[in-house]
């Protein structure tokens, strides 16, 4: 059967434009439906890791990112509490990247665009129905498309999740957290005394200068808000008395945002012909600001296999190896959170501390509705629960050169893996297994000759 398009990608964030971009460089035609008729107008910093420093400069992308952003150490803290850069990494971008999400947004959309996407904005997918052949995907104004696969990238409330039916465990949000940009109308010394004098005691909350008088403002909220609208600065004001007892005069507000701290992760990544990534696919608090990393990995990891899919010179099994690689990762960056959550709750000492004493045990939070589809919390080294290891555990590898048409993908055998060449050229993929985009050190397979085409 012919199909007009080969992939139908529903969102544009982050995650949807790259992935666009990556099966448009093997050929893939692509079109991307992206509910809201403009790019978001807030301006939300983020964190450009160095794994995702790396993988802008392979597709020529980080020249252009550079001049929009702010260089700094490749340090952090981790739940307040300072953490400062490893030593020796093996890296020509060891360092951390800020810059405005949208951004990174117009650059990746423009950068698919540029190599032959569609980007249909104002086009929202309502549902869908798939068969052996394809995707049926029906838009709110009632229009039907046909592609060969669907890939949800529509964020932590995901439609294309929804309707595949596939769970969504985790945990519920417990407490709510306002994060902005704005202007103080205090002096500089009135602020440095008054965060001298409240020590450490307040751990969801910092006033950190951003540069050209805007600092970034993180404060605990008072009373539940709906998190469908935006707050307001005097939600800003209340928190900060209620914290520091001062509101320290802020105003002109660059943008006000609220987040929870409900931690979730998809069951499954992918069901026949439809697939999950980034937020559709794993959820939460924007702790060490790794969603956006973990998102735009997704789709590197993603977007050759599925082309390879599309192809026809893919081993059947290659696209399911997408989730067994990437679903580790994005559990190990949960326990992260989940681990940084806990230190940072504002139950007194002994409380806290027992409660994530319990957690690690693995039993359920209290007054939780949802505690059953808890995993235990990782604290400490030799504290993870057993996981089963994937069908087929192997390191992550980047994208194949596609074989000749008279020499058919070879199966593995003793002397010989199903494990694809990398491309050298533009779409080349990351190099060694400590640079991979996926759990490449411990479910790596062992080594074998690659003999393709010999």
């Amino acid at each position: 059967m012919n199909f007009p398009i080969d992939v139908i990608i529903a969102g544009c964030g982050p995650t949807g434009a790259m992935l666009a971009a990556e099966l448009r460089l093997h050929g893939v035609r692509v079109l991307v439906l992206e509910k809201e008729t403009e790019p978001a107008s807030f301006v939300r910093i983020v964190t450009l890791h160095i794994r995702s420093l790396e993988l802008m400069a392979m597709r020529g992308l980080l020249e252009l990112l550079l001049p929009h952003g702010r260089r700094r150490p490749a340090a952090g803290i981790f739940a307040a509490i300072d953490k400062p850069a490893p030593e020796g990494l093996d890296s020509a971008y060891a360092y951390l990247l800020g810059i405005p999400q949208p951004v990174v947004v117009r650059l990746l959309e423009e950068h698919a665009a540029e190599l032959g996407a569609q980007v249909r904005r104002g086009s929202e997918l309502a549902g869908f129905e798939q068969d052996d052949e394809g995707v049926t995907v029906e838009l709110a104004g009632g229009e039907r498309l046909r592609t060969r696969y669907l890939v949800g990238c529509d964020g932590g409330r995901s439609t294309v999740r929804k309707q595949l039916g596939v769970g969504f465990p985790g945990e519920l949000s417990r407490a709510e957290t306002l994060m902005g940009e704005m202007e103080l109308g205090v002096p500089q010394e009135e602020i440095a005394a008054r965060l001298a004098a409240l020590g450490e005691t307040p751990q969801r909350f910092w006033l950190r200068p951003f540069g050209a008088g805007i600092y970034s403002v993180v404060v605990p909220a008072e009373g539940a808000g709906d998190r469908a609208e935006p707050p307001t600065l005097e939600d800003f004001r209340r928190g900060l008395r209620a914290v520091a007892g001062t509101d320290f005069g802020v105003h002109s507000p660059r943008w006000l945002s609220r987040f929870g701290d409900a931690t979730r992760l998809a069951e499954r990544y992918r069901v026949g012909r439809v697939l999950l990534a980034g937020d559709a696919a794993h959820v939460h608090p924007p702790i060490g600001g790794q969603g956006l990393n973990l998102g735009v990995q997704d789709a590197v990891n993603l977007g050759w296999k599925l082309a390879a899919q599309i192809r026809g010179w893919a081993p059947e099994t290659l696209l399911d190896t997408y989730e067994a690689e990437r679903h580790p990762v994005a559990a190990d960056v949960l326990d992260n959170t989940r681990a940084q959550t806990e230190l940072l709750s504002p139950e007194p000492g002994a409380r806290a501390a027992g409660r994530a004493d319990g957690l690690r045990r693995g039993e359920p939070p209290p007054d939780r509705e949802d505690h059953r589809d808890r995993r235990p919390l990782r604290l400490r080294s030799g504290t993870r629960p057993a996981r089963p290891p994937p069908a087929r555990p192997r390191r992550e590898t980047g994208p194949p050169v596609r074989p000749a048409a008279s020499r058919p993908w070879p199966a593995a055998g003793p002397h010989r893996t199903a494990e694809p060449r990398r491309l050298v050229g533009p779409g080349r993929p990351p190099r060694g297994p400590h640079r991979g985009t996926g759990r490449t050190r411990r479910a790596a397979a062992p080594r074998r000759p690659c003999r393709l085409g010999r």
